[in-house]
């Protein structure tokens, strides 16, 4: 109740012409004394399916800006989920005679893709028509690097960059074939908009299982291909990613359909929500 009559106080000396909500505990105060005291409310929702504050926002008369389509929200607008200007502007440039697949968890590393992508090294060391671009993640990174080591031996055909963190997600989307990845809002976006067919292994933890709603709205459009957490190891991804790899038509039509789904003005869509809603 603290938060709440902190933030009454604040909105009633600032008189904002509307409040924004992103979701999360922390909104709740703000979002609720805005209610209170009348001023409008837009709320953003990124993933598929809505957290708990921003479904409470929306009850409470909030407006809801959604990053993907069916997110199940009352009166949602569909803006999409804004990312980065270097994102946005991805051209894709990928090399047909050898493809590149990147694997990676996010930014701090998901273990389960990082063990499936060692393993998928084992599968592939005699492989000279592909490159794999392992992102770890900087805490597993020196375990990874130690296994990896362990891996190698001098007739190893198969091209494996292991880094920790990728400082340029842009320029790796536009020359990688197929994304092996989590499913966060962000990364959907990122995909998306840069037209990236991917393999989507959803986080299981995922507070209301968003990461598998996430995916299920490109992998229904046929952009991306699911695999449950629990499944995602070098034996199902070998096939799978070869299947793929082997198929550029079903790869140029999952970049599409990525595309397809993208919404590279959402910043300016969301803005424009706002604004119009400042206006009563």
């Amino acid at each position: 109740m603290g938060a709440f009559f902190r933030a009454l106080g604040l909105l009633r000396a600032w008189r904002p012409s509307v409040v924004v909500g992103v979701g999360g505990y922390a909104s709740i105060p703000a979002v609720t004394a805005a209610r209170v005291l009348r001023i409008p409310v837009v709320v953003h929702e990124q993933n598929a399916a809505p957290g708990l504050a921003n479904r409470l926002a929306v009850r409470l008369g909030a407006t809801p800006a959604v990053s993907l389509p069916g997110t199940p929200l009352r009166g949602a607008v569909l803006t999409g989920n804004p990312v980065r200007r270097e994102v946005r502007d991805v051209r894709r440039l990928v090399d047909p005679d050898r493809p590149v697949v990147a694997v990676t968890g996010g930014s701090l590393g998901a273990r389960r893709l990082n063990d499936a992508a060692l393993g998928l090294y084992d599968h592939w060391r005699d492989r000279n028509d592909l490159t794999v671009h392992h992102v770890s993640g900087p805490r597993d990174h020196d375990r990874c690097a130690g296994a990896l080591a362990a891996l190698r031996e001098p007739d190893d055909a198969l091209r494996y960059d292991l880094v920790g963190y990728e400082d340029h997600m842009d320029a790796l989307y536009a020359r990688t074939s197929l994304v092996i990845s989590r499913a966060g809002a962000v990364t959907v976006a990122e995909l998306t908009v840069a037209g990236v067919p991917a393999v989507l292994v959803p986080y299981p933890a995922a507070t209301g299982d968003h990461q598998t709603h996430n995916a299920r709205v490109v992998v229904d459009a046929g952009g991306a291909v699911l695999v449950p957490d629990a499944d995602c190891d070098a034996a199902r991804l070998d096939p799978l990613v070869t299947e793929l790899l082997e198929a550029p038509g079903r790869l140029d039509a999952m970049s599409s359909v990525m595309a397809s789904l993208a919404r590279p003005a959402a910043a300016a869509a969301l803005a424009d929500l706002v604004e119009e809603r400042s206006r009563g």
